[in-house]
């Protein structure tokens, strides 16, 4: 619910702006401590046509399960 309830005001907020909202099952990948890790957030926008800024929210708490490197 939180997440839906997220998306839905982000999507809203950015209507008609160049970002882009996702929500679930958009792997993300991000250079952490030097090395390429792969992860899924809850929610997901990117303002960038090619996908290189992302802003992104894992709504609970950190599972490790949701990782890979």
């Amino acid at each position: 619910m939180i997440t839906g309830n997220l998306f839905n005001a982000l999507f809203t907020h950015l209507r008609g702006k160049r970002c882009r909202t996702f929500v679930n099952d958009m792997k993300v990948r991000v250079n952490w401590q030097g090395a390429p890790t792969f992860f899924y957030p809850d929610v997901l926008v990117t303002c960038d046509p090619r996908d290189t800024e992302r802003y992104f929210a894992t709504i609970a708490p950190e599972d490790p399960s949701r990782y890979e490197h």
